[in-house]
Formats: structure tokens, sequence, C-alpha cells
């Protein structure tokens, strides 16, 4: 099975075409959210989401974030500033009980859906971690490296009670409490 291509000879970013549910540029992480898989499609600035594993190469998928439209994948919607429901090259993703959490990498910041929002496209999510609100980005929020800040998360992975996030920018390895880190 391949997700992103019609078949196993082609390798073009969007399949060769116009984005849409079943294409990719540049997906960097997955993982298996209950029943569905979701893909961190960076380069569109989005995660795509099956309710259930796919079965059919290019299987188009079943709810988008970061995005309204599958053809869209402008970085924060076309907009400079980020808001709740856009994704400026999301690079990881991991899980957490009925937690997705997305490493919203070139908006230096982590974003968490709750599993039952994931339904269509662009669902909003619930838990932000290192920027003030939804509206703010830059790295490490325009300031010093600091321990709740982030600087181009590039890796995240989920054990136990911890986020475990590579903040590329900052060139360190980070452990965060789920509870105590990342809120509504």
């Amino acid at each position: 099975l391949v997700l992103g291509q019609r078949g196993f000879d082609c390798r073009d970013e969007n399949a060769g075409g116009v984005p849409d549910a079943s294409s990719m540029r540049w997906p960097h992480s997955l993982a298996f959210f209950g029943d569905s898989v979701c893909v961190s499609d960076a380069g569109n600035n989005r995660i795509m989401v099956w309710h259930t594993t796919p079965t059919l190469n290019g299987q188009p998928c079943d709810a988008l974030l970061g995005q309204q439209i599958a053809t869209g994948v402008d970085h924060n919607q076309g907009d400079y500033w980020p808001t709740a429901g856009a994704l400026n090259m999301p690079y990881a993703l991991a899980t957490q009980g009925d937690w997705l959490v997305v490493a919203d990498t070139a908006s230096s910041r982590l974003l968490g859906w709750h599993h039952d929002d994931i339904q269509g496209y662009g669902a909003h999510p619930r838990l932000l971690a290192a920027q003030p609100n939804w509206e703010a980005k830059g790295d490490n929020r325009w300031l010093t490296a600091a321990r709740d800040s982030l600087c181009w998360p590039f890796g995240l992975c989920s054990s136990h009670e911890y986020a475990i996030i590579a903040d590329a920018g900052n060139n360190r390895v980070m452990l965060w409490h789920w509870s105590q880190e990342l809120r509504a």
C-alpha cells in the first residue's frame, strides 16, 4: 500500500498534480490514533487523518487539520500570523490517550486536538503550548530560550505522562509533562 501517490512508481510532490485529499508534499511523521492513521504533511501545512487504516493506494484522507479545503496548502492558510486552525510546516506528531499533539514547527508551538474533534476539515485544537495565545508565533516567542519555549520543534513522541520534543532550533531535547505544559 502507498499513500500520497497513485502507485509505487511516482515520487512527485502532490502526485504531480493539484493538491487534494490524497496527495502529499514532504510527509514527515505518522501516528496511530485509536483506529485512525495520521500523517504530518509538512509541505502542504496540514495533518491528514484516515479514520480507519487505508486499504487502497492513494486513498484520500477523511479529515484535514490545518487547512479548510483539500486544495488549500498555504502557510497559516495564507496569513502571516497563525490562528488556532492553521498550521505552518507541521513536522511531527504524537498521541497521548485521547489527544493528538502536533509540532507546528515554523510557528514554534505545540497544538493538541481531542479525538472527538477530528471529523472533517479544519477542526480547531483545544491545547496550546510554547506560545501565549493562538495568534502568536516566533522562535522562543521572539525572546531568549526558556523552559517553556520552542524554536523549530522537528520531532515529537510520547512516553507515559511526558511529551518528548526535539527542539531543533534550540539544540536540545525537552521532556514536558502533559498536564503542566499543554493547556487549553
